[in-house]
């Protein structure tokens, strides 16, 4: 499940060249080189049908990159890229590549997560993704972050507040929820006025639910749905056809709102069902002669575009409520809520760390712009997930992949735990925690020291700093502070 993105720093200044070519005649392409040409064209190949899926988001020809971590890349550009990327011949190529393929040989900067939303490319900005063994993942993945690109540029923000898991505890909320994706799965095989009437049993629900929850949790719900369930369905379109006329797309969609079998339990939980809720939403939306795209980038939720599509009356819906749990069985999903054992409860972040006794600690300042920071942070989970204990605190059970960079400074934190802090971001302060096996020995024996830069690299972390740091050593954890 991907998380918040912040900004891109530019790429080290590099001279603009004329690129070399590698000629058929010299070189053939090697299996690395192939894998990545493969999907590459299956991406190309799809993008007039891509550039259809949302006006002004997607062109015919949209550049893009395609990566294998420290070992290769492949831009896709009908542009002038910048030096050190090398043309591939024409003769190596299918069609609609030829003439817009270019190598970058080795490890491009910044290239060592799963994704970079918009990565600099000479005086414009690609979507990067990182290459899976199956070409319409690379696809789904791609036009699904390229999107959240573009919302980036065109949508009115949302927020994702923090939601105590305590709210879930509650079987009526539980019930209520799943009812929901029940209801959105039978939605989506129906069309005409018996999807129209069905719509209204749906939003009675919504309704119902919002009567109980607190409004951070309706905020969560809803903002998930608008941004993460939008560029969802994106990214299905591009591997499964236009909205409406593919069956595979609908399946794809009824199978994914089963959920866990233990329902919604906590925030994250929400979190990431608001990526199939919202993406079946919207195709639902895309069967009504109207424009939806405008009012969702305004700023409108879906379920509320939905209400205005088929006239639906909140006063009325209340008086009716009733009747609507009763014909959806209700008391039965209250009963399935009650027999579901609850998950362990999240880890309190004392409680995350004392369960590795040796950390690696680093502290920085950061640049702020527009209250934002001056800097790139990516994580990926992986199988372990996430949570989130307080508001700006992250923990990562095993990262799959945390990377960070400001100012000279880089982190890269593969298959371990992580924590992320960020409550003291608007005074431009940041905090890792990343837990290693070995504290490594920087200070000769002693408990700190200065150094005029720094280059570790230990199992599963590298941090960099082209600054002086500060170090610390206390209680099993060395704190390193960038200067």
């Amino acid at each position: 499940m991907p998380v918040p993105r912040l900004f891109m720093l530019l790429l080290c200044s590099l001279a603009i060249t004329a690129c070399s070519s590698r000629p058929s005649s010299e070189i053939q392409l090697t299996d690395a080189e192939q894998s990545l040409v493969n999907s590459a064209a299956y991406i190309a190949e799809r993008s007039p049908l891509v550039a259809d899926v949302w006006p002004g988001f997607w062109s015919a020809n949209e550049p893009f990159l395609l990566y294998r971590v420290d070992e290769l890349a492949l831009l896709i550009t009908d542009k002038e890229p910048i030096a050190g990327y090398e043309q591939v011949d024409d003769d190596l190529l299918p069609s609609m590549l030829r003439g817009r393929s270019y190598f970058y040989p080795g490890s491009l900067p910044r290239l060592e997560s799963g994704f970079v939303l918009s990565y600099p490319v000479q005086n414009y900005q690609v979507t990067a993704v990182q290459l899976q063994p199956d070409s319409r993942n690379n696809l789904s993945t791609l036009v699904h972050e390229a999107f959240h690109a573009y919302q980036q540029q065109h949508f009115t923000p949302g927020s994702q507040p923090h939601v105590d898991d305590e709210v879930f505890s509650a079987y009526t909320v539980r019930a209520l929820l799943r009812m929901q994706q029940r209801l959105l799965q039978h939605m989506l095989n129906l069309s005409g006025q018996e999807s129209h009437d069905f719509a209204h049993d749906y939003l009675t629900l919504r309704l119902v639910g919002e009567q109980i929850m607190p409004p951070s949790a309706i905020q969560l719900q809803r903002n998930s749905e608008r941004m993460e369930g939008s560029a969802q369905l994106m990214g299905l379109k591009a591997v499964f056809g236009r909205a409406g006329d593919s069956s595979a797309l609908t399946e794809h969609l009824q199978q994914s709102l089963e959920g866990s079998p233990d329902g919604i339990q906590e925030q994250m939980d929400l979190w990431a069902a608001g990526y199939h809720t919202g993406a079946s939403l919207a195709l639902i939306l895309t069967r009504f002669e109207e424009d939806w795209q405008t009012p969702l980038a305004e700023g409108r939720h879906l379920q509320h575009i939905l209400a205005d599509f088929t006239d639906f009356n909140a006063e009325v819906a209340l008086t009716q409520a009733n009747d609507v749990l009763a014909r959806h069985d209700f008391n039965h999903w209250v009963a399935w809520a009650e027999r579901q054992s609850m998950r362990s409860a999240q880890p309190s972040v004392r409680e995350f760390t004392e369960q590795h006794s040796t950390w690696v600690e680093l502290r920085m300042q950061v640049s702020m712009q527009d209250e934002e920071p001056e800097s790139d942070i990516n994580f990926s989970s992986g199988p372990a997930g996430m949570s989130r204990p307080q508001e700006n605190i992250i923990l990562l059970g095993r990262a799959e992949n945390l990377t960070f960079y400001s100012h000279g400074v880089r982190l890269v934190a593969q298959q371990v735990p992580a924590l992320i802090n960020t409550q003291e971001l608007h005074r431009g302060e940041i905090l890792f925690k990343v837990a290693v096996t070995d504290l490594p020995q920087l200070c000769e024996g002693l408990s700190g020291c200065t150094l005029e830069n720094l280059g570790l690299n230990v199992e599963g972390l590298i941090i960099t700093s082209e600054n002086p740091v500060d170090l610390n050593y206390q209680d099993s954890t060395l704190s390193i502070q960038i200067h």
